[in-house]
């Protein structure tokens, strides 16, 4: 698991020395990304985006919160119907169809949410400030958040675990 945390940099330049900084701390290319407004992403062609809404977060909580549900949902059946053979196994078709049914559903309303980045942070994004997203290893946070800091980006308040990172 990996934690994520937040720069703002004044411009193109001081976000691409942000980048190197916490690259060079240790961090992989692909766990580093950037956030701006869309007249400055699109000279941002070379670099890692990261993706605009609550997509895949949701996707995750769904199929957890669907295959849990319907786990307990297939035991209660279970329980109540105690004239099933199979009782184990009605559970855990009821799991996974919670499961896809919590994927679906919560992956459609996840795509129309934007990003929690984007959101608490939308004023800087629209202010002309390009952030840097990082999502480093918990043993080396303070390496990476000390090593990106020293460029001039100014960390923000935000840290959050990444499970899908």
């Amino acid at each position: 698991m990996k934690n994520r945390c937040v720069f703002s940099t004044r411009d193109l330049a001081a976000a691409r020395a942000a980048m190197q900084a916490a690259h060079q701390a240790g961090v992989a290319h692909r766990d580093i990304a950037l956030l701006a407004r869309e007249d400055i992403e699109r000279d941002l062609r070379e670099h890692c985006l990261q993706d605009r809404n609550d997509f895949y977060p949701a996707l995750l909580r769904g199929a957890l919160w669907g295959g849990g549900g319907g786990l307990l949902l297939g035991l209660a059946a279970g329980l109540v119907t105690a004239s099933t053979d199979l009782p184990l196994a009605g559970a855990l078709a009821t799991c996974v169809v919670g499961a896809v049914a919590g994927c679906c559903m919560s992956a459609v309303a996840g795509a129309a949410v934007p990003d929690p980045v984007d959101r608490r942070f939308r004023h800087e994004i629209d202010s002309g400030r390009v952030l840097v997203v990082v999502d480093a290893p918990h043993r080396r946070l303070a390496e990476v958040e000390a090593s990106v800091a020293r460029t001039g980006a100014e960390p923000l308040p935000f840290h959050a675990h990444t499970v899908l990172c």
